[in-house]
């Protein structure tokens, strides 16, 4: 028979994770690994919330690439650009497209999304207003709309997707000076017209991921035949303490 998941089953998987209340959480979830959830989407969301309390910070990745300029990916063809770039709407936090968990979690009451038309997180809770402004240059960083992902109480957790995607990895890049940094072109929605703004992007090798995952404390949940990953960055990290953790195994015939 098929194990199912409650929001308070999930409460203590987080909590043998180590999130606490008032910790920060990036919470990235691959819809398509939630099947075994009762209220898939929605009951991981509200068992974070409930976790964290909103004296913590829940933010997610709404990232969407429909408002690139037609140059900066291969969907159309050249005779199309002139068009495209004419017709398109431009970015707007509260209107534009992202995955389907994203939209989810952009449902709930006090959640707001960032301005950066390509690279945008939504947040929940305790965040400041600066999160949001974040519109050019490197989004994903440190320094910019990650800035609470540097703490030592906040925690990166994947479900449904490989440590290799971790909103983290681009953050540590930047602060050892990894990767390529290369430039895009987005469009963005105003009140009388839209323009086209110019932004940094970065990308990184296999090798380069490898480099930033060993700057991270891990740890992992082995749940319904697939794994739950807690990312968290320190720059003083041990070897020791770098090390994968395997806090737990459920078993799905349970």
């Amino acid at each position: 028979m098929e194990k199912l998941y409650s929001k308070k089953e999930l409460m203590k998987i987080f909590d043998e994770m180590g999130i606490q209340e008032g910790m920060t959480v990036c919470l990235q979830v691959h819809p398509n690994s939630i099947s075994n959830v009762i209220g898939a989407m929605q009951t991981i969301i509200e068992a974070m919330m409930q976790i964290l309390t909103s004296e913590g910070c829940l933010m997610v990745p709404c990232f969407c690439e429909d408002y690139l300029d037609p140059a900066c990916n291969k969907k159309y063809s050249y005779e199309n650009w002139k068009k495209i770039r004419k017709e398109m709407i431009g970015y707007k936090a509260q209107l534009s497209e992202s995955d389907s968990f994203a939209r989810q979690f952009l449902r709930n009451e006090g959640v707001q999304r960032s301005k950066h038309p390509i690279s945008s997180f939504a947040y929940w809770g305790t965040y400041k207003k600066e999160w949001l402004d974040c519109m050019q240059d490197d989004p994903i960083s440190f320094d910019k709309q990650c800035f609470p992902l540097k703490q030592t109480n906040a925690f990166n957790v994947l479900i449904g997707y490989d440590l290799k995607d971790s909103i983290l990895l681009p953050c540590i890049a930047k602060e050892k000076n990894l990767g390529t940094t290369y430039v895009r072109r987005a469009k963005i929605r105003r009140i009388k017209t839209s323009i086209f703004k110019v932004y940094l992007d970065l990308f990184l090798s296999i090798e380069e991921k490898e480099t930033c995952l060993k700057a991270c404390k891990k740890k992992s949940y082995e749940w319904n035949n697939q794994t739950i990953y807690s990312l968290s960055y320190t720059s003083n990290v041990s070897n020791n303490e770098a090390m994968d953790a395997k806090v737990s195994t459920v078993s799905s015939s349970k």
